[in-house]
């Protein structure tokens, strides 16, 4: 993957509805070498989709939260981890190193159906020992990481550097 590639691929972060034509101006090629090589980052399996993003809080989930897991199982990890994954509101979990066994991705209409989702939810699973939860309170910085990469490449490409 060339400097180019990681440049349509941050354009295609920042907006999945950018046009061809449209990147083509930003990365120098033609709109139809940019959609070969698009072609070429879909088969191969970089992008391996493209879906809308939506504002969870016009949709009235007005809360996001991040809820570290402990079990008390660790031989029935995988079964913990998907009975996490089914629970109404959650949009991801990872399993992670240190003290916690997994990092819960759990948005709610508010803190009372919060606190439902970890009463009823969280706390009717067996092997969960204990749960310590952060309220996010303020907006999240997202999709940045493959342009802040690009940027990086470029730097070390040119041998700039910033002081």
């Amino acid at each position: 993957m060339d400097l180019t590639d990681l440049k349509i691929l941050a354009l295609l972060e920042k907006d999945g509805r950018i046009s061809k034509a449209k990147m083509s101006r930003f990365v120098g090629l033609t709109a139809a070498a940019v959609g070969e090589r698009l072609r070429k980052l879909e088969a191969s399996g970089v992008v391996v989709g493209y879906r809308a993003d939506f504002d969870p809080a016009v949709l009235g989930f007005e809360v996001l939260a991040y809820v570290f897991v402990k079990d008390n199982d660790p031989g029935r990890r995988d079964q913990t981890f998907r009975q996490l994954a089914e629970l109404e509101h959650v949009e991801e979990v990872g399993k992670i190193t240190g003290d916690d066994a997994f990092l819960v991705k759990v948005r709610a209409q508010d803190t009372a159906a919060l606190a439902g989702v970890l009463e009823n939810g969280f706390g009717s699973i067996e092997t969960v020992a204990s749960t310590r939860t952060c309220i996010v309170l303020g907006p999240l910085v997202r999709g940045r990481w493959l342009e802040l990469e690009f940027e990086r490449r470029m730097d070390s490409e040119t041998g700039s550097e910033d002081s």
